[in-house]
């Protein structure tokens, strides 16, 4: 597996997360709207944060990372994705840090 690339600057590497869809054929049971989709149709996706540059943050309060590598997050949605190896089902993503909505924690 290649090294996966190094953020500069402000940017953040996150790995995206991919969205299942769960459909029955026989008895019709199809999932049309769920928190995750709706979530999507504004253009929001969620990630795992992989790695932040050394800049990101520090232009804003008092320099504290919003999120930290493991951290669940959703992003604002944009193009620009990559895969790191031919054939992985793994997508990945440089962001700005300020692409970052909000944390997700666990309950």
């Amino acid at each position: 597996m290649k090294k996966l690339p190094r953020p500069c600057g402000h940017y953040l590497l996150v790995k995206l997360k991919k969205v299942e869809t769960t459909q029955k054929v026989g008895s019709i049971i199809v999932e049309w709207e769920s928190d995750k989709n709706k979530a999507l149709q504004r253009g929001e996706q969620e990630a795992t944060v992989i790695a932040l540059g050394r800049h990101a943050y520090k232009d804003i309060h008092d320099g504290t990372p919003e999120c930290k590598p493991g951290d669940l997050v959703f992003i604002r949605r944009y193009n620009g994705i990559f895969k790191n190896e031919e054939g992985s089902e793994d997508t990945y993503q440089f962001i700005n840090d300020d692409d970052v909505i909000a944390v997700i924690e666990e309950a």
